[in-house]
């Protein structure tokens, strides 16, 4: 019986900057929204985080129209 090279899985192409952002963008809101609902202050936090990536992104797309 011949034996077979083993078969590797394809590699995953890498984000592009646009995807991890809006990524990050909708993983911040997330957070903001549990935390807020779970009645914990560290929501204050990751509020401040989704503005700055929030401002970031319009004034990114605002930019490019």
């Amino acid at each position: 019986m011949e034996e077979r090279a083993p078969v590797s899985a394809p590699r995953p192409r890498p984000l592009s900057t646009r995807k991890l952002a809006t990524r990050a963008l909708a993983g911040t809101f997330a957070a903001t929204v549990l935390l807020s609902l779970m009645g914990k202050k560290p929501h204050v936090a990751a509020g401040v985080a989704f503005t700055a990536l929030a401002l970031h992104h319009v004034w990114t797309r605002r930019k490019a129209l």
